[in-house]
């Protein structure tokens, strides 16, 4: 296994949140309207609040941004993740409203990689062959500081990628999902690193692209990227 090189311990807790919180209203002016960010300031809070083992903030559910995103920081010392609680809270939304999960997270990953290639100068892949894409993909993810630290891949041939997280920084999103049963589009588990990496391929290349959670922190996350045409 190839270890992916990242120069940090810890997921950036401002990119992801300040990210998050832009692409929710992005998603409301494209798709869903007032309904969307109410639902997800909900949902984080209540996600936020069940990991502290407390009861909601009086008045929350009329909390602007700001405020949200304060609460989201100051309880840092008591759960460090708690950027999950806004990333679960878009894909619980949206499978609230639609059945399932997908428009949000592709315009997720379309804002990140327009906000790489502003912040760090990132171009887009320069690569058509899925195994240097990959590889070039999971390099800006580590760059922008959101790829899990100890992540590591291993190309089994020119349609499959092996990737392996220990103690993955997603992981309260994804047990998340599988105990209130929120799944992909075909009705397997979802993986957030894994989404993440399928929907940029699919964004750069083509739709043929895809992943395959085999292991849930088993201790550690199993995931195969996959081209599927």
């Amino acid at each position: 296994m190839e270890k992916i090189k990242t120069i940090y311990s810890q997921i950036d807790f401002e990119t992801l949140v300040d990210m998050s919180i832009s692409n929710t209203k992005i998603v409301e002016d494209k798709v869903y309207g007032p309904v969307y960010p109410r639902m997800v300031k909900k949902y984080t809070i209540q996600f936020e609040a069940d990991k502290l083992g407390k009861e909601k903030p009086e008045g929350s559910e009329e909390w602007e941004w700001s405020e949200l995103k304060d609460y989201l920081k100051k309880n840092a010392d008591k759960y460090p993740k708690g950027f999950n609680a806004i990333l679960y809270a878009m894909a619980k939304t949206e499978a609230v409203l639609q059945g399932k999960t997908g428009v949000s997270n592709r315009i997720s990953i379309n804002e990140m990689a327009k906000g790489m290639e502003k912040r760090l100068g990132a171009k887009p892949v320069s690569v058509s062959d899925f195994i240097n894409a990959f590889i070039q993909i999971v390099d800006k993810l580590a760059a922008f500081k959101v790829m899990p630290p100890e992540a590591s891949y291993s190309s089994k041939d020119e349609k499959t990628v092996n990737f392996v997280v220990e103690n993955c920084a997603y992981k309260d999103v994804c047990e998340a999902f599988k105990n209130e049963n929120i799944t992909k589009y075909n009705g397997t588990s979802v993986c957030s690193i894994g989404r993440m990496i399928a929907t940029y391929l699919e964004l750069e290349l083509s739709p043929d692209y895809d992943y395959i959670l085999d292991e849930f922190a088993n201790p550690n996350c199993k995931v195969r990227i996959i081209k599927t045409d």
